[in-house]
């Protein structure tokens, strides 16, 4: 539920890729994160191994392209916090 809460924020968007869709770019990857600090964005990957913080503009738009890959593929927010919520709900029961 934490999720939900942490989605209620205007600045984080929070979007879940059902397991219907199959392979995709990021099934293998961890977290996304995407930040503006400064002026510059800046993208923070993590994995089982470590998180990285990445900075040259040419990776940053690398991880922007895979960003906008998974979210094409993920369900719309109020969709994924639907999702959320009732796995969360199914859990605790």
């Amino acid at each position: 539920m934490r999720l939900v809460e942490l989605a209620r924020h205007d600045h984080i968007l929070v979007q879940v890729i059902p397991f219907s869709v199959g392979a995709h770019a990021g099934f293998a990857g961890g977290p996304i994160v995407l930040a503006t600090v400064d002026g510059r964005e800046i993208a923070y990957v993590d994995n089982a191994l470590r998180g990285d913080v990445i900075e040259k503009t040419e990776d940053v738009a690398a991880i922007r392209r895979l960003w906008q890959m998974l979210s094409a593929k993920a369900l719309h927010e109020q969709a994924s916090i639907e999702l959320i919520t009732k796995a969360a709900e199914a859990w605790e029961t």
